[in-house]
């Protein structure tokens, strides 16, 4: 065992008297079937906050982090095709509601999910993540997590995860052993279906979000039956390499399924790569860090929901990879948006084959816990929040050095881009990791 699982889940198993007083006192186990609630993601992205940093959390045990940032090791391929059936199902059937996800935190609450099964319960995980084994996965899952996780002049990606346990089960040392050292969850313990424990768990995830999503977080709730609640965050900000100039703004419709709507965009005539390909067109626009995001607009006639097919459009919103793209002077428009969802993820999950985790008569949880029988997963919920202006994150904070003389010749083809109707977007990693994606029907 390292040393911070140690230090972490002696205090699991060695609880003061004082917690378990702040945490309720003990019960007797009810004779009825228990289950898991899993908060699958809760996730914001900002491209235009101030950083904030973090406080205490009420009825901690123990808390990790993870500080640095590594590049994507050789050798480690990340899970392309679980990234692209997340964002087809999740992001498809929006209808005229706006849809945000993070491929990468529902990839890490789903590999931390494997780590509580066995059987079936964990091999329709592993079939869905893409990999043969729990122990390729925490390879995969640890260098993701790096990979996706740091802080910097330019960029913050910030992973948090943590698990929150009874006061009256005793859980699996070697498992809780895993989720400390590989996705550095962070553990507390207290009475389920308590204010009090609702309260903190709430108190958690505004905490990591940076209070973004306090109205997705206020839903999330514990009953007396929970066994286990997981929950994973993403907090992101980021400035643009190349800043739009807030006094080019305009006002102009979008057109939205809905009926037309009146939008603020942002313009600017850039020299950029254009991607094109069937009934689509995309740019990028880049981030500091090294990251970028893409706009994916549909051609005239062509929905954004059906872009969700094209398997080059889930390639370049789910691995920023493109072929084909031509030098172009775009003349670009788009619009300021605040997005916010929150996803059900269970059907969806089911559809991917993921099945067995629902049902508490076939589950496996032996590696969790011993202590309870017929558990399954009742809950699982992912939100995501995603904003965008003319700067990114304090301006004031960066210095932006963009020589103009080393540009190759002035291209002669000419992009007016202009995502004035329903359009795709994702916020890919420079090492090709989809941090977000979404779909906005109304700005």
């Amino acid at each position: 065992m390292s040393e911070k699982s140690e230090k972490i889940y002696e205090a699991v198993t060695n609880i003061s008297d004082e917690l378990v007083e702040s945490a309720g006192a003990k019960r007797k186990r009810p004779r009825r079937a228990w289950y898991i609630s899993a908060v699958a993601a809760v996730l914001v992205v900002v491209i235009a906050a101030a950083l904030l940093r973090p406080g205490g959390s009420a009825l901690a045990i123990a808390e990790a982090a993870y500080d640095g940032h590594e590049r994507l090791p050789d050798g480690i391929s990340a899970p392309y095709g679980c990234f692209e059936a997340l964002t087809a199902q999740f992001l498809s059937g929006a209808g005229e509601e706006n849809a945000v996800l993070s491929p990468v935190n529902i990839y890490m609450a789903l590999a931390m999910l494997a780590e509580l099964t066995d059987g079936e319960s964990r091999a329709q995980l592993l079939e869905l993540i893409g990999i043969d084994s729990v122990e390729a996965l925490r390879e995969q899952a640890s260098a993701i997590w790096k990979a996706g996780s740091g802080e910097s002049d330019e960029c913050t990606s910030l992973l948090a995860a943590s698990i929150w346990l009874r006061d009256d089960i005793g859980y699996v040392q070697d498992t809780m052993d895993a989720l400390a050292d590989v996705y550095y969850a962070s553990s507390y313990r207290g009475e389920m279906g308590t204010a009090e424990l609702d309260g903190a768990i709430q108190g958690w995830l505004n905490e990591q979000t940076r209070g973004l999503l306090e109205e997705q977080a206020a839903s999330i709730k514990t009953d007396p039956l929970t066994v286990l609640l997981l929950a994973t965050t993403l907090y992101y900000s980021a400035q643009w390499t190349d800043e739009f100039n807030e006094e080019l703004n305009y006002t102009d419709v979008f057109h939205a399924p809905s009926g037309d709507v009146n939008a603020e965009y942002m313009y600017a005539g850039k020299f950029m790569d254009y991607y094109s390909g069937e009934g689509w067109g995309a740019v990028r626009l880049g981030l500091r860090g090294g990251h970028g995001m893409w706009f994916i607009l549909p051609d005239e006639g062509v929905s954004a929901d059906a872009l969700l097919e094209d398997a080059e459009v889930m390639r370049l919103m789910s691995a920023g990879e493109a072929d084909g793209g031509e030098y172009a002077r775009v003349y670009l428009s788009v619009p300021k948006f605040d997005i916010a969802s929150q996803l059900d993820l269970i059907d969806g999950l089911k559809a991917l084959g993921v099945t067995d985790v629902f049902d508490s008569a076939v589950s496996d949880f032996t590696p969790m816990t011993a202590d309870a029988d017929e558990i399954c997963v009742t809950t699982a919920t992912h939100a995501a929040r995603v904003k965008i202006d003319e700067d990114g994150v304090e301006a004031a904070a960066f210095t932006v050095l963009e020589p103009g003389d080393t540009a190759p010749m002035p291209p002669e083809l000419e992009i007016h881009f202009t995502l004035d109707r329903p359009f795709l977007f994702s916020v890919v990693t420079g090492d090709g990791l989809p941090l977000f994606a979404g779909i906005v029907n109304t700005p």
